[in-house]
């Protein structure tokens, strides 16, 4: 298993309409995949953004979709804030054709969107759609790319169990997976929802068999702010539907040679959405 991980900053300028080129070490070869950490700012290195009007924050993954077929998959999740809002306001969304996806609060402005990713030796392309980014704005990412003969990957989405105590299974793969790497805003697939800011980012692994994860919380149009943050070693998932309701609770039950099964703590809404 061969990895490499690139700090990339995208431009505002050069991003709209365009495909830009990532290089990788030399001899890393064609990745299989790619996780994408990015933020939107307009700040220095090691520098708050105190500017923006609204700050964007996601991950995306970008890679086959593990059942033999050699097409790539796109999908992000993300969340905004605006900036100096009283009282609050905030949106969280997800995308199973993009990497990379920023709006402004409201959904009417599209700040970044990157539409494909493609891979080729020692480097990946990133094609950003036409988009209008915040002034003096930029993109900086993390960019963590895997390749390797003995490593195989799979990406997709996954709809969460929908009934209190209710189980389900993902079972899309043509592999037994080591270890499974996820995020959620808590959505149905491709909606935009305004009421809180909520983002849940996690990993499982087989042997031994565990699970991790964290998640983070701002409840919309709260005066003052209202936050909520908290982290697991025994759940894969949790979120909440405000601060003082919950936490609820997605938990990988096993992994499987397909996929993985999973149970859900609450009565949640079936359409919403593992990355």
């Amino acid at each position: 298993m061969r990895t490499c991980i690139v700090r990339k900053r995208f431009w505002s300028t050069e991003t709209s309409g365009n495909t830009i080129k990532v290089d990788l070490p030399p001899n890393f070869g064609v990745p299989k995949a790619c996780m994408i950490y990015y933020v939107e700012t307009n700040a220095a290195t090691d520098a708050f953004d105190t500017s923006t009007a609204n700050r964007n924050y996601g991950i995306g993954f970008v890679g086959p979709p593990g059942d033999g077929t050699s097409s790539l998959n796109d999908h992000c999740c993300w969340i905004t804030v605006g900036d100096n809002q009283d009282p609050t306001t905030v949106a969280r969304e997800n995308s199973n054709t993009e990497a990379i996806y920023t709006k402004n609060r409201a959904g009417s402005s599209t700040y970044y969107r990157c539409t494909a990713v493609t891979f080729a030796t020692d480097a990946a392309f990133f094609t950003f759609a036409a988009n209008t980014p915040q002034t003096n704005g930029h993109l900086e990412t993390i960019l963590w790319f895997i390749n390797g003969d003995d490593v195989t990957v799979g990406v997709n989405t996954h709809n969460m169990p929908s009934t209190a105590g209710g189980s389900n299974s993902y079972t899309g793969l043509n592999f037994q997976p080591d270890a499974i790497l996820y995020a959620s805003t808590i959505t149905a697939l491709n909606a935009r929802l305004t009421d809180d800011a909520r983002i849940a980012i996690g990993a499982a692994t087989r042997l031994p068999f565990k699970q991790a994860g964290t998640y983070w919380h701002d409840e919309g149009n709260s005066d003052p702010v209202n936050l909520g943050a908290m982290s697991s070693s025994t759940v894969a998932i949790n979120y909440s539907t405000s601060n003082s309701v919950g936490p609820y609770t997605m938990t990988i039950n096993s992994i499987n040679s397909n996929g993985f099964t999973m149970t859900s703590s609450d009565a949640a809404d079936g359409s919403n959405n593992l990355l």
